[in-house]
C-alpha cells in the first residue's frame, strides 16, 4: 500500500474439459487443463504462497487455493491432456505443458561451467501418441513419446540463446503397406545447440526438471562438454517384401570435435557418425523362411565417421570399422560360401593424409547402449 505503482499478479485455474470448435476437420480437445501465472514488478520478487496458501472465493460455497511456490520465479504455465486431429493427417494425444519462467542455468564454455540468469521456455510432452499419414491407416506411427524442449535466452549482457531437446519413444513404425515393415523401438533423441559464442547448456551435474503434463516431469541431463550435438539412437527392423531384411541397434550423430591426423597436426571438424550393433541382415528371396536364397550376415557391428575440416583447406576424411560374426550365401544345396569373424577397416583422407586413431581411439555410438571404437593407425596410410 505504501507504493501503489507496484503490482503483483497471481492466477491459478483449472478445467476438466476444453475444445476448439468452428473449423471442419480440425479437432483440438483435452482435459485436466491447468494454468498458473505469477508476475511481479521489474526487479522485485514474486508472491510466494507455498507456506501460506490463500483461499479465493470462486462461487457460492466454493473456493480455490493459491499455492504457487515463489522459488520458481516469474511463471507462465499451461499443462493438460490434449487430443489433436489436423484434417486426418496429423493425430496427437497425450500430456503436455508449456512453461515460461525466469531461471538460473549452467552454461559450459571452454571447459568452464558458470551459472547464467535466463528467460526460460520449456515445452514438455508425456506419454504422447502420434500418427502422420492418411486416414490413420497409412503413414508413420509413434507411441509413448516423452520429450522436453528447452529454449533459454540470457537476460543481461550478450543476450545469448540456447536450445536443447531430449526425447524418448517406445516405438515408431510405418504402417499400411502389406509386407513392408519399418519399425523401431527404444528410440532416443538428443539435440544441444550452442549460442553465438559456442557456449552450451549443461545439465550433467544437476538435471533440469521440465514439466511435461498435469502430473509428470522429464529430466534433461545433457552434457555440455560433449559440444554441439544432434543424436538419434534406437533399435531398427526393416523388411522390404521379404527381399531385404535388417534388424539391430543403430545410432546417428552430428557433432563437432578435434582430431589428430597422420602428419601429427590437429584440426577442428564437423562430423557425422552412423553406427550399428548386433545387426542381422539378409538380401535375397524368401527371407525369414526355410526356403531363403541369398546373402546372410549376422552379428554385425559397424561405425562410420565422416569428418569435414571447418577451416583452412576444408578437407574431408572418412573412416569405417566393421565386424561380422558370419557372412554366408544360403539356399543352394551342396554349395557353401561363408566366412566367420570378419573385420573391415577403411581410412580415407586427402593427399595421403588420414585420421590417426592410434593415440586416442574414437568412440562411435552404435545403439541405445552400445559403442564401437575406431582404432586405425594413421601411419599405415
Amino acid at each position: 500500500q505504501a507504493d501503489t505503482t507496484r503490482t503483483w499478479t497471481t492466477l491459478q485455474a483449472s478445467a476438466n474439459d476444453f475444445s476448439f470448435i468452428g473449423v471442419d476437420g480440425l479437432t483440438i480437445s483435452g482435459s485436466t487443463l491447468s494454468v498458473s501465472v505469477n508476475q511481479a514488478p521489474e526487479g522485485e520478487a514474486v508472491a510466494n504462497f507455498s507456506a501460506a496458501p490463500v483461499e479465493v472465493i470462486t462461487g457460492p460455497g466454493a473456493t480455490k487455493a493459491l499455492d504457487l511456490d515463489g522459488a520458481r520465479g516469474e511463471l507462465l504455465e499451461i499443462s493438460g491432456i490434449v487430443e489433436l486431429d489436423v484434417f486426418g493427417f496429423l493425430l496427437l494425444n497425450g500430456g503436455f505443458a508449456f512453461v515460461k519462467s525466469d531461471a538460473v542455468v549452467p552454461v559450459h564454455l571452454d571447459d568452464v561451467t558458470t551459472d547464467v540468469s535466463v528467460e526460460l521456455l520449456t515445452i514438455g510432452a508425456n506419454d504422447l501418441n502420434a500418427f502422420a499419414g492418411l486416414d490413420g491407416t497409412l503413414g508413420l506411427e509413434l507411441s509413448n513419446v516423452d520429450l522436453a524442449l528447452v529454449l533459454a535466452q540470457e537476460k543481461v549482457g550478450a543476450t545469448r540463446q540456447w536450445t536443447t531437446l531430449e526425447a524418448t519413444a517406445e516405438s515408431a513404425a510405418f504402417i499400411g503397406v502389406d509386407d513392408l515393415t519399418l519399425s523401431g523401438n527404444t528410440l532416443s533423441v538428443l539435440i544441444n545447440q550452442a549460442a553465438s559464442d559456442d557456449s552450451l547448456l549443461d545439465f550433467s551435474t544437476t538435471a533440469l526438471s521440465v514439466v511435461s503434463g498435469p502430473d509428470s516431469t522429464f529430466d534433461v541431463t545433457v552434457d555440455g562438454s560433449l559440444g554441439p550435438i544432434m543424436q538419434v539412437r534406437g533399435n531398427l527392423e526393416i523388411d522390404v517384401f521379404g527381399f531385404f531384411q535388417v534388424a539391430g541397434g543403430f545410432a546417428i550423430e552430428k557433432s563437432t570435435d578435434m582430431i589428430t591426423l597422420s602428419d601429427a597436426s590437429e584440426i577442428d571438424v564437423d562430423l557425422l557418425t552412423i553406427g550399428g550393433s548386433g545387426v542381422d541382415a539378409f538380401a535375397g528371396l524368401n527371407g525369414g523362411t526355410d526356403d531363403a536364397l541369398g546373402f546372410l550376415l549376422s552379428d554385425v557391428d559397424f561405425g562410420l565417421a565422416l569428418f569435414n575440416e571447418t577451416s583452412g583447406a576444408a578437407r574431408s576424411f572418412t573412416s569405417l570399422r566393421a565386424t561380422a560374426g558370419q557372412v554366408a550365401f544360403v539356399g543352394v544345396p551342396n554349395l557353401t560360401v561363408e566366412a566367420n569373424n570378419l573385420e573391415v577397416e577403411i581410412n580415407r583422407g586427402d593427399a595421403g593424409v588420414v585420421v590417426d586413431f592410434s593415440g586416442t581411439p574414437y568412440e562411435i555410438a552404435t545403439g541405445p547402449d552400445r559403442t564401437l571404437e575406431l582404432i586405425a593407425d594413421g601411419a599405415l596410410g
